[in-house]
């Protein structure tokens, strides 16, 4: 029982490790206020986004929460 008990410990600290290490990146088309992004970032923290709104309001709130993010306006670029 003990052996279970400490495999079960040691592979529980393994997937905590690997699932902060997971980076992702997160291209938000249609892009809104970034309901999707706050999603991402509950699972991957730190998560790098690229936004596409054509919406200025919807630009400014992008802005605000992630200001490190780029914004495209037109998704034909």
């Amino acid at each position: 029982m003990k052996k279970n008990l400490l495999r079960d410990s040691v592979i529980g600290v393994r997937l905590k490790d690997q699932k902060e290490r997971i980076s992702m990146k997160h291209l938000d088309l249609f892009s809104g206020i970034g309901g999707f992004a706050i999603a991402v970032d509950e699972v991957w923290p730190g998560s790098e986004h690229i936004f596409c709104d054509n919406d200025k309001f919807c630009q400014q709130v992008l802005k605000k929460h992630w200001p490190k993010s780029k914004i495209y306006e037109d998704i034909k670029l």
